[in-house]
């Protein structure tokens, strides 16, 4: 038996969306003593406040947050179905909606949606990127169905959905000429230039610090981003010497714009994950994308090999 009332999930649903129960209001076409009184009656039932009412609006608290995470997957699985039955169920097209981490090479992404597109010629593929934290938020609520990311999002989004490594590329230590002849012997030179880093808790970041703390090297941080394209462009404008991946930055090694600042194999990699929604919560159509990248694909040795190492 299904205890609680949708009505009263969906009011509260659009008063968390909208950020207060007078805009709420207005949508639902309802008075807003009436929408009061329906929202209490669903903390009535869950036994506990969800919202704090204020002069700017209503906040969340952690059991709303909860109950809200399950009415984005109610009502964004509903407005699917509903445009799905519009469409007519054979007729609608088959999109595959990836997230894309901004930390994961642009090259790997590229094998990734060529992947999808080759287990099924009939799939649109949709891309948008984003941060890791964002993309989990939206894979969470359906609004993706597959995430490229450079760590294991389904460690923090539970047992809904599944994560798999498909391959680590070598990560290099470059810069620019004119920070690079700073560089002394490597790796010890690496403590006479700032660095450019990701995020504090990105996977990268603790390798680096592993590396450099194993050698009892203190960083000079000069900058932190999880963009990996923008720790390329500050490392290009001569910020800093930073660890990126070997297949973003080959072209710029090979024209001079940056610098390898070792000959052989840094021993650091970055890892590329596919989260994807467990199947028997995936949208109907897709099993066979999805089965084929979760289950047999890998990225290309040219993204995973130092040609050095």
């Amino acid at each position: 038996m299904i205890n609680h009332n949708y009505h009263h999930l969906y009011y509260f649903w659009t008063v968390a969306r909208l950020g207060g129960i007078g805009a709420a209001a207005r949508e639902l076409n309802l008075a807003q003593p009436t929408l009061s009184s329906q929202l209490a009656q669903l903390e009535r039932r869950c036994g506990r406040p969800l919202l704090v009412r204020g002069r700017r609006g209503v906040r969340l608290t952690p059991e709303g947050e909860t109950v809200l995470r399950h009415c984005r997957r109610i009502f964004e699985a509903g407005a699917q179905l509903e445009a799905d039955i519009k469409a007519g169920l054979d007729a609608a097209p088959r999109t595959l909606r990836v997230g894309a981490h901004a930390a994961v090479p642009r090259a790997a992404v590229m094998r990734v949606l060529e992947a999808a597109r080759e287990a099924d010629r009939d799939v649109r593929v949709i891309v948008s990127g984003g941060v890791a934290e964002g993309l989990a938020q939206r894979l969470e609520s359906r609004a993706l169905d597959l995430v490229v990311a450079a760590l294991d999002l389904s460690l923090r989004l539970g047992r809904d959905f599944r994560g798999r490594a498909v391959g680590s590329i070598p990560l290099v230590f470059v810069a620019a000429p004119s920070i690079a002849k700073r560089v002394g012997r490597y790796p010890k030179g690496l403590a006479d230039v700032p660095m450019l880093l990701r995020g504090p808790d990105n996977p990268v970041t603790k390798q680096v610090e592993q590396f450099l703390r194993g050698r009892s090297l203190a960083p000079r941080v000069e900058a932190q981003a999880d963009d990996a394209e923008l720790l390329r462009a500050l490392a290009l404008a001569g910020h800093g010497a930073a660890a990126l991946e070997l297949p973003s930055v080959a072209a710029d090694l090979s024209a001079g714009r940056l610098v390898r600042l070792h000959a052989g194999p840094s021993g650091l990699r970055e890892t590329v994950w596919l989260i994807a929604p467990r199947p028997e919560s995936e949208r109907p159509g897709l099993e066979k994308t999805l089965n084929a990248l979760m289950g047999r694909f890998v990225l290309g040795r040219d993204l995973v090999a130092d040609p050095r190492g």
